[in-house]
């Protein structure tokens, strides 16, 4: 099994973004679309978060799933159990990782079978509660947990960057 954050390791496991158009997928090593749990994961919400995020990510898997194939779910669970590597999909804070990313478990070969997705918040100032937290200017001391939920859970169901724009 192979782990893989979005940050991290896509070239150092022949992992790629690949595609022309207006975005790009993330592919296996094989050069196979890799659609994390067939565009469907579910996901448990850590107890380290609190409601006006999980409205957030509620709201964000709602938009992805508007304007793609995706399906995405939250279940409103107090997960205390949360880490990379435990079979289950989760979202929860992470002082490890740097601003955010979605985290991959998955067996590269032969058949490229993601097992589990995490989105993980880092050590930044968080603003959550809606529409206002979304329109902060770029470079400030802060993030919005729904722009980056729509931006990380993108990832978690295969979609890589977009090709020219910042996003």
């Amino acid at each position: 099994m192979n782990h893989l954050t979005k940050t991290a390791g896509f070239f150092l496991l022949g992992l790629a973004a690949q595609g022309a158009g207006a975005y790009n997928y993330i592919t296996c090593s094989d050069g196979t679309p890799m659609f994390a749990n067939d565009g469907t994961p579910t996901f448990n919400y850590s107890n380290n978060l609190f409601q006006s995020e999980i409205d957030d990510f509620n709201t964000a898997f709602s938009r992805l799933e508007a304007f793609s194939a995706a399906n995405l779910t939250g279940l409103d669970v107090d997960d205390s159990s949360y880490s990379s590597g435990n079979d289950e999909n989760e979202i929860y804070y992470n002082s490890s990782v740097g601003t955010a990313d979605c985290s991959y478990w998955f067996f590269d070969s032969p058949t490229c079978d993601v097992t589990e997705v995490d989105i993980r918040l880092g050590d930044e100032p968080w603003y959550s509660g809606g529409e206002d937290s979304t329109h902060m200017p770029y470079g400030s001391a802060g993030r919005s947990v729904l722009g980056v939920a729509v931006h990380e859970g993108g990832h978690c169901v295969g979609l890589a960057h977009e090709n020219d724009e910042y996003n």
